[in-house]
């Protein structure tokens, strides 16, 4: 066990119930700080507040009106749009060999349960906490989508493993999102109190603890509730732990709901709105993790030192900028400004010079603003390189005379870094669709189910061709039955009827699932992001070159090409596979027969500019 788990045990073993612990440890969290190494200490309170600090352009010691140059913003948001990916290239599947119509079946109800969940919001939201603070902390809430816990909103938690010990989260509810928890339980039968009673006696404000204690004001009532999870002593769950002589020291995975009202001597009472055993509710993914911290690190993190340079240069360039503002005169008339309010002079005054005298404008003109500016750029500069974001990622110019190609090459490889971040988020979300996801889809598909899903070509194609086999296999086994002779033209027509009759429908069918259709059926996940920053453009233009080549090697005569060639071929399908395409969507059954094309007339379509 862990010198820091081994401490924390022992401080569960001296609080006599999670009141005490929620009221303790919330108040050390603000200011404790775990050691890495020798002159490397670490805060996860201190992280989260720094890194919300700095992209919201505050500093950290106090909030004046110096200058705050944010380099942070818009490099995060590069990492945002870079590292992430749509809930599109998400695809569920039945891992059966004969269950391709069920890994239909399962794919569109994804797409509607992800529709009607917003799991594109949740995928955002699980980026975005993964490139800003270093981490993201994913909740199992049931039939929703998972809740990304939002890392400002925990209260304590074990600083050397997010979830290796006791996790508080702290919410704030109005009374009638908080009623609304009854359905969870809470208030129940394990209750210290009802959600109704607490709402009679809380407050019209809460309390925040920042530095020292200040009151939040707020139009109506927020009531302050302390969501804990972990392994926690089974005396604060069972009542036969509780009886005194019985406690062994035994641990359980539980979860309290803790709440407190301010009594008339102005002390928190604290309450119990829940408690409970369960399974551990949360899954982490780490970005660039840290050994023995929690959090990994973050991508504001490791542009705190360029900008806490560029604004240091930011304030000295505010400091000499005030200074050259203030228009000074010299004179050599020592009456002058007993004679005359020079301070307060209106536009197209006239002054009385000794004869002799002369006035004029001190030069105060800054010499060393250059120096500063010139600071500010090599800051940025190296924050950029920090976070693999060049010009061409940026959408800004790239210097003038670069090669084109250069330019490319550069760009792919300052993608790299964030493919790679890309698949390890990839990765991370396929653990937790297997987890929690798939179970869930699993058990609806069970019952009978029927909803509405919107097919593309390929999909209502395929549903075509499946439908137009079924059919005719039944037309002629009732015609083999009959005794009468089955005829292709019979076949063809029917073919074509039943296909003309489908299409008419549309790309939008009702779907409907039978009663334990999907009992024992294993499911397989797999997140493609594979295509996610595809660049259009390229690929188009990739596709064009192989057709334009394909046709040129067109005999006119014959209409062979090239690819009849066996060993063409084979370097036709290496150069596919090079520049990004999988050879087996160009494949053609050598059997198949091909309607006669006019080279000549496609060779000159082919010619002409694509808009």
């Amino acid at each position: 066990m862990r010198p820091s788990a081994l401490s924390t045990r022992q401080k569960e073993m001296e609080y006599k119930d999670v009141h005490e612990m929620v009221k303790s440890e919330t108040a050390k969290f603000r200011t404790s700080k775990i050691s890495l190494m020798d002159g490397y200490d670490w805060g996860f309170y201190d992280h989260v507040r720094k890194t919300l600090l700095y992209l919201s352009s505050r500093y950290t010691e106090s909030n004046d009106d110096r200058p705050f140059k944010n380099i942070v913003r818009p490099l995060l948001n590069l990492q945002h749009r870079a590292e992430g990916f749509d809930v599109k290239d998400i695809v569920i599947y039945a891992d059966e060999q004969k269950s391709f119509f069920k890994s239909f079946l399962i794919k569109k109800r994804h797409e509607k349960w992800a529709l009607e969940s917003d799991i594109d919001d949740f995928i955002d939201e699980m980026v975005e906490s993964y490139c800003d603070y270093g981490g993201a902390l994913l909740k199992y809430i049931g039939k929703e989508k998972p809740e990304v816990v939002p890392l400002t909103s925990i209260a304590f938690c074990d600083q050397t493993d997010l979830t290796g010990g006791p996790l508080a989260i702290r919410h704030f509810f109005s009374p009638t999102n908080l009623l609304k928890m009854g359905s969870k339980g809470w208030g129940g039968a394990t209750a210290t109190m009802s959600l109704k009673e607490l709402i009679t006696l809380s407050e019209d404000y809460y309390k925040k603890q920042g530095g020292g204690e200040q009151v939040s004001e707020t139009p109506g009532k927020q009531i302050e509730v302390y969501e804990v999870h972990g392994d926690l002593p089974k005396k604060w769950l069972d009542k036969d732990y509780r009886e005194e002589g019985t406690y062994e020291g035994d641990y359980a995975y539980q979860m309290h709901v803790v709440t407190f009202y301010n009594n008339d001597k102005g002390e928190k009472n604290y309450q119990t709105l829940y408690k409970g055993k369960e399974e551990s509710p949360f899954e982490v993914i780490l970005r660039d993790p840290i050994p023995g911290r929690a959090l990994g690190m973050g991508g504001v993190e490791e542009l705190f030192h360029p900008q806490m340079w560029v604004n240091l240069s930011a304030i000295r360039m505010r400091e000499i900028l005030d200074h050259v503002a203030k228009i000074i005169y010299k004179t050599t008339d020592d009456e002058l400004a007993k004679r005359q309010n020079t301070k307060n002079m209106p536009m197209g005054q006239i002054l009385h010079l000794k004869q002799g005298t002369d006035i004029a404008q001190l030069d105060n003109t800054p010499v060393n603003l250059e120096a500063f500016e010139s600071s500010i750029r090599q800051w940025e500069e190296s924050g950029k390189i920090t976070a693999s974001a060049n010009e061409n990622i940026l959408g800004e110019q790239p210097p003038a005379g670069t090669p084109f190609a250069l330019q490319q090459l550069v760009t792919a490889e300052s993608h790299s870094l964030h493919d790679y971040r890309r698949g390890k988020i990839a990765s991370f979300l396929g653990r937790v669709y297997r987890k929690w996801i798939i179970p869930m889809l699993s058990r609806e598909l069970r019952n009978e189910i029927s909803f509405l899903a919107e097919l593309d070509m390929d999909e209502v194609q395929g549903v075509a061709d499946a439908l137009v086999e079924n059919r005719k296999n039944k037309f002629v086994l009732e015609l083999i039955l009959r005794g009468q002779t089955v005829t292709q033209e019979d076949v063809d027509a029917l073919e074509q009827k039943v296909r003309d009759e489908f299409m008419k429908r549309g790309n939008k069918l009702f779907i409907e699932t039978f009663k334990d259709e999907f009992k024992g059926v294993p499911l397989g996940v797999k997140v493609n992001i594979a295509g996610k920053q595809k660049n259009l453009l390229s690929m188009v233009d990739k596709l064009t070159n192989i057709f334009r080549q394909i046709m040129a090697s067109v005999d006119p005569q014959t209409g062979a090409s090239v690819l009849d060639d066996p060993r063409m071929a084979k370097i036709f399908n290496q150069i596919l596979e090079y520049s990004g395409f999988s050879p087996i969507d160009f494949y053609r059954n050598p059997q198949q027969k091909q309607p006669q094309i006019p080279v000549q007339q496609v060779k000159q379509q082919v010619a002409q500019p694509i808009a």
